[in-house]
């Protein structure tokens, strides 16, 4: 619990994004750019209880729209090359991975962290798992082993086995953690050399 929200002040969207860096800033660090769309649902843009199936099927379809655009704007950046852009996410994001890496087929490989499937099912149309056959761009998962928010063998096994991709193209790499894996310079290799293997060592 931060300051603000001791003294009952809610934080602000950048001291949000702020708290979440830590997962992401290795990117950052390693010479590559990182942007961060804020979904329909989640920072500041709640509607409402996600685990309603008629928000749930909202927040899935505005946030694939979101993601859309992010990448549209991507395209616009001189400084970025649009031809090697990657999908990273963690936690509740991993979820939605098969959906937007599915749908989106500018990305060039992505990055799963602390996820799985959801123990709930959804309206086929914004459930993941008719969506994981059809992905179709290289994908590291990394988990925990003992994750009891996507457990191992019901959640996380299963998500690896329906993406839609030949062996050497998809990793499930797992260690002895919970739900967020504390072991953060394994986590920062195996993703940097992920990127690197498709997306090309970063010109600095």
């Amino acid at each position: 619990m931060d300051a603000f929200s001791r003294a009952g002040v809610p934080p602000t969207l950048r001291e949000e994004l702020g708290a979440g860096a830590y997962w992401f800033s290795f990117l950052i660090q390693s010479g590559r750019a990182a942007l961060v769309p804020v979904y329909k649902g989640s920072y500041q843009r709640s509607i409402g209880s996600p685990f309603l199936p008629h928000i749930w099927h909202e927040i899935v379809i505005k946030s694939a729209k979101d993601l859309r655009r992010a990448v549209d704007y991507l395209g616009t950046r001189p400084e970025i090359d649009s031809a090697r852009i990657a999908h990273f996410t963690l936690s509740s994001g991993v979820a939605l991975g098969p959906i937007m890496t599915a749908v989106e087929p500018r990305f060039k490989a992505s990055v799963l962290v602390s996820g799985g499937l959801f123990p709930w099912r959804h309206p086929p149309e914004v459930e993941a798992i008719n969506f994981a056959p059809h992905v179709r761009v290289p994908t590291l998962l990394i988990n925990g082993r003992f994750d009891f928010y996507y457990p191992y063998e019901t959640s996380q096994v299963p998500l690896f086995e329906l993406l839609g991709l030949p062996p050497e193209d998809k990793r499930h790499r797992h260690f002895e953690s919970g739900h967020m894996p504390v072991e953060r310079s394994e986590i920062t290799r195996e993703s940097l050399d992920w990127l690197d293997r498709y997306l090309g060592r970063v010109n600095r």
